[in-house]
């Protein structure tokens, strides 16, 4: 593995900000490899993890929760969805992935992230979709009692039909 010295990746990010990101990364890298068969030894990782983001005012997430555990995010898949080690790590993983959920909610609500990059993240990473809103609510029971016509034109809002004149 090549050396991950100030030196050699300074010169590159000029940024202050992108270059405490790296570093905090590459913190992670360094650490020791732990036994990723015992759930103490990866939530004490996590922990780790999680601690550092605070003190380093970094916005947790799951890539990097990877780099410092020292997997992969597809191994990370693995253990959430349960086909890595079911029996230990699916539901500390859940709740993990719940907390990251939470905060991306939170801070897009307080205004600490930006919406844009937040809905991507729910979408990616937790399953969020879009869902087109009806703009009428209209039960299916009166949808059948009335005629095509005046469904079309509720449908245009261009008239409002009262159920009572169609009934025979």
């Amino acid at each position: 593995m090549a050396s991950f010295d100030r030196k050699y990746y300074g010169a590159y990010v000029k940024d202050k900000k992108k270059r405490s990101d790296l570093e905090f990364s590459v913190e992670g890298l360094k650490l020791p490899v732990i036994d990723y068969s015992n759930i103490e030894e990866v939530s004490e990782r996590a922990g780790l993890y999680f601690s550092r983001c605070a003190d380093e005012l970094m916005q947790p997430g799951v890539a990097g929760l990877c780099v410092w555990l020292g997997i992969t995010t597809e191994r990370w898949s693995d253990w959430v969805t349960g086909r890595e080690f079911s029996n230990t790590h699916k539901a500390f993983c859940e709740r993990i992935m719940t907390l990251l959920e939470a905060n991306i909610e939170s801070n897009m609500v307080n205004g600490q992230i930006n919406p844009v990059t937040a809905m991507f993240l729910l979408k990616s990473q937790f399953g969020y979709i879009d869902t087109p809103q009806a703009k009428k609510n209209i039960k299916p029971s009166a949808v059948r009692e009335l005629p095509i016509q005046d469904l079309l034109k509720l449908a245009e809002g261009k008239k409002k039909v009262d159920k009572s004149e169609n009934k025979s």
